[in-house]
């Protein structure tokens, strides 16, 4: 896989930079990044909203034209997308599928392959915080409702309509 990093990174020393990705032991640019790329918010419910995370994984590869690095970037991505499509994420959208674009492009001085995989939105449920003097029903049990002896029928339990 090469080193990942679960952000964005960056420098503005271009030796550093390409070191955050680089194979110690090859020196060889091979790394990834995952990014956040948009976030929005939509109504959930009365009450809730739900926000969309969009995520990106980008991966770099040192293009090598005897070794034939294209061929391997792209089986690399073919199964990266099959393992993201195969096991849904939380929050996901199970219709969605991930995307992935590769595209060849200088990664400081150096000729890569460029890969990122889009991810599907990932929703999460935000509710908002109870005030002090509000009860959060949802976090109440039906004891709260249901009171002993509320399954006694009583007058005021019996209605008819007049035919």
């Amino acid at each position: 896989m090469g080193r990942v990093h679960d952000y964005e990174r960056w420098s503005v020393d271009p030796g550093k930079f390409l070191y955050l990705f680089q194979d110690p032991a090859t020196k060889k640019i091979f790394g990834w990044e995952i990014v956040r790329t948009k976030v929005r918010v939509q109504k959930a419910t009365m009450a809730k909203k739900r926000m969309l995370h969009t995520y990106v994984v980008r991966g770099y590869y040192g293009l090598e034209d005897a070794a034939q690095t294209e061929k391997a970037i792209n089986a690399l991505v073919d199964a990266l997308l099959l393992d993201f499509a195969a096991e849904p994420m939380a929050g996901a959208d199970n219709e969605s599928t991930p995307t992935a674009t590769i595209e060849t492009r200088l990664f400081g001085h150096v000729l890569c392959h460029a890969a990122e995989i889009t991810l599907p939105d990932l929703g999460e449920i935000i509710a908002p915080p109870v005030e002090e003097d509000e009860t959060d029903l949802t976090a109440v049990g039906l004891e709260y409702y249901l009171k002993p002896g509320d399954d006694v029928l009583d007058a005021s339990d019996l209605v008819t309509v007049g035919t």
